[in-house]
């Protein structure tokens, strides 16, 4: 069977009931896209953290590129 693609990993988070049967158990069974599932879990974390805020109408776009270039995100 083929790996999972990053866009299914990460479809797979906005959309849990996103992927087949077949490609929830490979996921359950392989190493690789296990491994690969949690960088875009880890991914999508660190992101939604940068635009944490308890006032989103005062974010600063600029503020919020350079924690993402700060954190690596970008």
């Amino acid at each position: 069977m083929r790996h999972l693609s990053e866009g299914s990993l990460r479809w797979m988070l906005d959309d849990p009931l996103s992927l087949a049967d077949e490609d929830r158990a490979h996921l359950r069974k392989c190493r690789r896209c296990r491994e690969a599932a949690a960088r875009v879990i880890g991914d999508a974390r660190r992101a939604a953290a940068v635009f944490e805020t308890d006032h989103p109408a005062l974010a600063d776009p600029a503020a919020v590129l350079r924690a993402l270039r700060e954190r690596g995100v970008i």
